[in-house]
């Protein structure tokens, strides 16, 4: 029998181990912690817990160590006050976190090769579910493995690029230490003074081929970032990509990429802003973000041509999410009415 703390200080598990009385099983093994990790986790507790008893047992778990199976039974004791499930919860998210930071490690791309990699990572991601803003971004302009490498290539060579002549770019990526590879990465732009200071910017898309698919695609960029322009006219900190790859999501991956960031806003006291899809509002919102505005993208044009009426129907992204999280001292202050960016004025 081990008693331990799960989560929760008030939580204490009693696990009783039993021999499955198969021959020659004359050893019954004790459980260590290391053991528990494949299976004991809080969120399968919590699944599971009888909250209006005061002691919940849970089904027998076979467990398999070296070559010899014996079982457990988990006897959870609640205390007769209970306990605070949202403090219970909150224990149970940093522990997951803690256990997924050992795996999983954020370090700032500084080379080429690094950002090759983080461009591998954006190309599954945008595939696993298909995003159509990848199409805007990274044309493949035809349809055999040829043209799908060429465009990859492409995209590379342009993001380094502009990751090099762009002074206020910091791209992260988390790093599988199992794998050894790269698995999710993020773009955090801190300006430290007003980018827009020259206007709003006509964006331009010179990675397409001069066309009706450029002007389509310039159409949606300038509708994408007209609100960023015109409200945040002061120095902050954007997120511009966050991806995760499909075989390592829900593993708090993107929590690390955020935590990145935010930190940073938050030493400089700098607003923050990004442009969220349905996806990946809920995460965003975990970390003081609320949503502005929701962008549902206009692709009419008098007297449309059939080649754009085909960039409409086949690239036209879902509806986005503009998103805001004003400085620390202000949200954490709570003193007066938070005012909105658009009140804010222009800092040079």
């Amino acid at each position: 029998m081990e008693a331990f703390d799960a989560c929760d200080d008030r939580l204490v598990c009693q696990l009783h181990s039993h021999t499955s009385q198969l021959p020659g099983d004359e050893n019954n093994a004790q459980l260590s912690r290391p053991e528990l990790g494949p299976w004991m986790n809080c969120g399968e507790i919590s699944l599971g817990l009888w909250l209006h008893r005061r002691e919940a047992i849970f089904p027998l778990h076979t467990i398999q160590e070296g070559r010899k199976p014996f079982q457990v039974i988990i006897v959870i004791q609640v205390p007769p006050g209970g306990w605070n499930m949202r403090g219970y919860r909150r224990r149970c998210a940093r522990a997951r976190s803690a256990a997924m930071g050992q795996r999983y490690v954020v370090r700032e791309a500084k080379t080429r090769q690094e950002l090759d990699d983080i461009m591998t990572v954006i190309w599954a991601a945008n595939y696993t579910p298909y995003e159509p803003f990848l199409q805007l971004y990274f044309p493949v302009l035809g349809y055999t493995t040829a043209h799908r490498e060429a465009a990859i290539a492409e995209s590379r060579e342009r993001f380094w690029r502009q990751h090099q002549e762009d002074t206020f770019s910091h791209w992260f990526y988390a790093f599988d230490t199992v794998t050894s590879r790269a698995v999710g990465c993020a773009q955090w732009v801190v300006s430290t003074s007003n980018p827009f200071a020259s206007g709003t910017p006509n964006l331009t898309a010179p990675w397409w081929p001069e066309g009706e698919c450029r002007r389509f695609c310039e159409s949606i960029l300038n509708q994408v970032y007209r609100p960023r322009a015109s409200w945040m006219t002061r120095p902050h900190c954007a997120l511009n990509w966050m991806a995760v790859d499909p075989g390592h999501r829900l593993r708090g991956i993107g929590c690390l990429l955020m935590d990145v960031g935010v930190a940073r806003a938050d030493e400089l006291d700098l607003e923050c802003w990004l442009e969220a899809s349905e996806m990946g509002k809920p995460l965003y919102e975990k970390f003081g973000y609320q949503s502005l505005l929701k962008v549902a993208f206009d692709n009419q044009k008098p007297n449309a041509s059939d080649e754009w009426r085909r960039c409409a129907h086949e690239m036209t992204p879902p509806p986005i999410f503009t998103m805001w999280r004003p400085r620390k001292s202000l949200h954490a202050g709570g003193q007066g009415e938070l005012r909105m960016p658009w009140a804010l004025g222009t800092e040079r």
